[in-house]
């Protein structure tokens, strides 16, 4: 018997200026997330997040209006 295959889910990989990416780790537990680059030419931070993050940081959070269906493509790389 072949066994069941977990379904894969959506994951955001996001680049947002690194004084916001600052704030978003004070407000979340960002050790969930998956941090890729800093580039200090353009003072960015590219990190990747869950489906289920998104969902929960957008319920319980103000600072989190990136993370919504409308405007998380903004940041998404």
């Amino acid at each position: 018997m072949t066994p069941k295959k977990k379904p894969v889910k959506k994951t955001y990989t996001l680049k947002i200026p690194r004084p916001q990416y600052d704030r978003v780790c004070s407000a979340f537990n960002l050790r969930e997330c998956y941090f890729e680059s800093f580039d200090p030419e353009e003072d960015t931070v590219t990190f990747k997040i869950s489906e289920t993050q998104r969902e929960r940081w957008t319920k319980d959070y103000y600072v989190s209006q990136m993370f919504l269906p409308e405007n998380i493509g903004s940041y998404t790389v």
